[in-house]
């Protein structure tokens, strides 16, 4: 016959768990929960960092995109036709995961009379630690329109910056959690 066991094993179970469960009154483990509460706020924060980033740079491209052409339209005609860059700045915040890269907008060429043509996304470029290379961002863009490009690139970069900080210190901070839990056991054994 088989055991059935009461609950998860005390070694395997999350740190956070020990210390609200099994410490409750420690005043560093206390700290320490509180400390990592109040990281996915900070977490939250700079994904709407990112999502603020992103609509603002639909405004500002899409108000930058109506002016190129209408001066552009002033000085070759009516019928005249300029080229603005696809690329657009894309975010997905994923379960403790933020994507902040840029996506090209591509669109099919309809096979059938009356038929409208699909869209869908093309990733750009690779990315670096630093981010994507801007020459990837900035390629078919308008002359009038690199500026533009270059700095919401570099306002994710900045973003992106932040929240390898935040992941760094969660990390940090689950070691410690994990550390003082071990101590405050040990602690209890050698009471018992």
């Amino acid at each position: 016959m088989m055991d059935i066991e009461d609950g998860p094993d005390p070694d395997k179970r999350y740190w956070k768990d020990g210390l609200y469960q099994d410490h409750p009154g420690d005043a560093l483990g206390t700290a320490i929960l509180g400390a990592h509460d109040s990281y996915f706020s900070i977490l939250l924060a700079i994904e709407q960092l990112a999502l603020d980033l992103r609509d603002r740079a639909r405004t500002e491209r899409s108000v930058a995109r109506k002016a190129i052409v209408q001066r552009h339209k002033a000085i070759n005609g009516a019928d005249a036709k300029v080229r603005t860059s696809m690329r657009i700045l894309y975010v997905r915040a994923r379960l403790f995961g933020l994507e902040l890269t840029w996506k090209e907008v591509v669109y099919s060429e309809a096979r059938t009379r009356g038929a409208a043509s699909r869209r869908w996304l093309k990733d750009v470029g690779s990315m670096r630690k630093s981010g994507v290379d801007l020459r990837h961002v900035t390629s078919g863009a308008h002359v009038d329109e690199i500026d533009l490009l270059v700095q919401h690139e570099m306002e994710a970069r900045e973003i992106r910056h932040l929240w390898k900080q935040a992941k760094k210190a969660e990390i940090q901070l689950a070691a410690l959690g994990r550390r003082v839990l071990k101590r405050l056991d040990v602690a209890a054994s050698n009471d018992a």
